[in-house]
């Protein structure tokens, strides 16, 4: 599989299955680790059986699409924007709403 096609299934589906916990957890830093390497391992590797050998450094691979790269997201700032964005909409809901939540 070409490695664009890689990168499509971890955005569509490494990435956003664990959306909801994400978001209202912070994450323990080896659990971030470890689907960060999960999704490495699977970017690289060659067939079910082959490890790949890295071309170009993973944090170049999580870099934007509009700075010419392939837009994979690390799990760890994910977390902390989700985090940050909840938290936002739980403060705005408390200034509009008044303090009955």
């Amino acid at each position: 599989m070409p490695k664009a096609g890689r990168a499509i299934l971890i955005q569509s589906h490494l990435e956003s299955l664990p959306t909801h916990r994400v978001q209202c957890f912070e994450l323990p830093s080896s659990t971030s680790k470890y689907l960060d390497k999960y999704k490495l391992e699977f970017f690289w590797k060659k067939s079910n059986t082959e490890k790949g050998l890295p071309l170009i450094e993973w944090d170049k691979v999580c870099r934007p699409k509009s700075r010419d790269r392939l837009g994979v997201q690390k799990t760890k700032a994910v977390n902390k924007a989700l985090q940050c964005k909840l938290t936002s909409k739980i403060l705005t809901n408390v200034l509009v709403f008044g303090s009955n939540i």
